[in-house]
């Protein structure tokens, strides 16, 4: 437990820290384990709006209460930048910058000294332009910076007792459309709506990729029996198609972590 000795005498360092909150596995550990270390010095901050899923917000903010943290939900709708809805390869780099610097403000507007993020040591950091934003913004990576990996993150996790501890990731539902693919609303909803009943269903990570009118679905290989099982099989092809896609395939690699 020399790690998380570690990330406690660094987030003592810091005095106070505002944390980009999702609700998932590492956000969660990082706000249990700052609260715990900080109290009041540590807030968690979730943004709203048309890119992230209604559900995963409202579970953030169902963990955040649970966790003790004080916490703010601000809006933030990234439809409303026209160079977020061309879609191009910088989507991501772009929409952290915009996140992150509205969360520097918050925290100084709200007297705290950091903006802390999630990402550990097993994040591949390399390939993911969001993280390129958060160098540029010097944002603090406390998980990364005391070199714990995401199996240690679910091991303190089930010790703390956090329901997270093997949560599954998550991303926002603008990496479900191809880039080159104008964003728009409407997009996002179907495909929110897609993963919704799907999940509700017992599966337990699941991506609906709009290639419209193709639908791809990438599930766990775990759960591939119980997708084609009759019944499973003819009810997410209804509830696919009632969303207008023509055509639906199941990725047969199952989900792969691609998103950035």
């Amino acid at each position: 437990m020399h790690k998380l000795s570690n990330l406690k005498h660094l987030l003592r360092d810091m005095g106070s820290v505002l944390i980009a909150f999702s609700g998932g596995a590492d956000s969660s550990f990082l706000a249990r384990v700052a609260y715990d270390t900080l109290d009041d010095g540590a807030m968690a901050v979730i943004a709203s709006g048309s890119i992230f899923p209604g559900e995963e917000t409202e579970k953030a903010q169902s963990m955040a209460t649970g966790i003790g943290i004080q916490c703010k939900t601000v809006p933030f709708d990234m439809l409303r930048e026209p160079f977020f809805r061309t879609n191009s390869e910088n989507r991501c780099y772009y929409c952290k910058k915009q996140l992150y610097t509205k969360l520097l403000t918050i925290a100084s507007d709200e007297g705290f000294s950091w903006v802390a993020d999630g990402t550990h040591a097993g994040d591949h950091i390399n390939s993911r332009p969001g993280y390129r934003a958060l160098q540029a913004l010097g944002i603090s990576t406390p998980l990364r910076a005391v070199n714990i990996t995401k199996t240690e993150i679910a091991g303190i996790s089930k010790s703390l007792n956090l329901s997270t501890w093997n949560k599954p990731s998550g991303a926002c539902l603008a990496t479900r459309i191809p880039c080159g693919t104008p964003l728009n609303s409407e997009r996002l909803s179907r495909v929110e709506r897609c993963e919704t009943w799907i999940k509700k269903r017992g599966f337990t990570q699941v991506r609906v990729r709009d290639h419209f009118p193709e639908a791809r679905i990438e599930l766990d290989p775990a759960e591939f029996k119980m997708a084609l099982s009759p019944q499973v099989r003819e009810d997410i092809i209804n509830v696919v198609k009632s969303e207008g896609f023509e055509k639906i395939m199941l990725d047969l690699e199952g989900y792969k972590s691609k998103e950035k």
